[in-house]
């Protein structure tokens, strides 16, 4: 999936419920807490990752979250799927995503 489909996807499920588009960011500043999901190019393969995650405000921050995961399933035909998904080019498969298997 090209970058703009993808950025045009997470728009469409983000903007409604209150996040705001930073660049490649869309982030909800709360009271407490700040919500954010970021679309990371890969640097090793023609693909995209989804890394969302939280950072609490009344706390330092060092990186660039606090709680912070990437979009994936600990089932491997699952993960296999979200990398068909987010890879640019449908023509070279990138396997980049780890994952047990689903039998």
């Amino acid at each position: 999936m090209k970058k703009n489909e993808l950025t045009s996807i997470l728009n469409e499920i983000l903007l409604p419920i209150g996040f705001k588009k930073k660049g490649n960011y869309w982030v909800v500043n709360g009271n407490e807490v700040t919500k954010i999901v970021n679309l990371q190019k890969s640097q090793s393969c023609n693909s995209f990752y989804i890394n969302w995650g939280y950072n609490v405000n009344s706390v330092i921050l060092n990186g660039v979250m606090h709680i912070y995961n990437r979009v994936a399933s600990e089932v491997k035909s699952e993960n296999l799927r979200i990398g068909e998904l987010l890879n640019e080019n449908s023509t070279h498969k990138c396997n980049f995503l780890g994952g047990s298997d689903d039998g």
